[in-house]
């Protein structure tokens, strides 16, 4: 094959170290992977990173190796000390297989230029999908949970003021929101309950003046 590559060497804590991810036993299981696959390791980059720490520049420099095409492979000791979740791998695997530049896990017996490497990444899509969905699902829950209970879930709602976790009602706002509501009842559309509004100099809680979708949005999905 004879591909040149770059390996990727990721540590985080003390305890990584010592269950055998060392920085030292990732080099050497990287450069034994290549030299049993005849790959041509062009170099390892080593990043050591605390958990918390976003600012991956090992990690950032491959991925723009991978735009530029300059290399054909990435190789790790495990997906695990490549991406830090499901979205992490999926998207930077997804761009190099776009790319057609390989991506090699050596624990996992992952290899993208083959067909199970290819069948592992649409496994991989289908897991990250799946993920994207229960957490849309999650977050939709606990929203109508806090919605329910009159607790703060997101940018303040008009006729609303916020009380540290707390939803109050803005007396001078709600008293608007009845307003458009009998508007709408009476027959007026968007555009003239729009109209209205900033005629007689209503405001919104941000801006100088409504607009159509905003005044919608409070006919839709108001909490009165």
């Amino acid at each position: 094959m004879n591909k040149n590559v770059v390996g990727y060497v990721r540590v985080s804590t003390e305890r990584q170290e010592k269950k055998g991810m060392s920085i030292q036993n990732q080099k050497e299981k990287i450069q034994e992977y290549c030299s049993l696959m005849d790959l041509s390791l062009d170099e390892i980059i080593v990043e050591v990173k605390s958990g918390k720490d976003d600012n991956r520049e090992g990690y950032n420099r491959i991925l723009e190796m991978v735009k530029d095409k300059s290399i054909n492979g990435v190789v790790v000791y495990s997906l695990s000390r490549w991406g830090r979740n499901i979205t992490d791998n999926w998207n930077s695997i997804s761009l190099m297989e776009k790319r057609n530049i390989n991506f090699f896990s050596i624990k996992e017996s992952i290899d993208t230029s083959n067909s199970m490497g290819r069948f592992f990444l649409n496994i991989m899509s289908s897991l990250y999908q799946l993920e994207r969905e229960q957490l849309s699902e999650r977050i939709s829950d606990v929203l109508q949970y806090k919605k329910s209970k009159n607790q703060v879930f997101g940018m303040i709602p008009y006729g609303y003021d916020r009380k540290e976790n707390d939803l109050v009602e803005n007396p001078t706002e709600m008293k608007m929101v009845r307003k458009i509501k009998s508007l709408k009842g009476k027959g007026f559309n968007v555009s003239q309950i729009t109209k209205y509004l900033n005629r007689n100099n209503y405001k919104p809680k941000r801006g100088k003046e409504f607009y159509r979708s905003g005044v919608s949005y409070l006919l839709n999905y108001s909490l009165t």
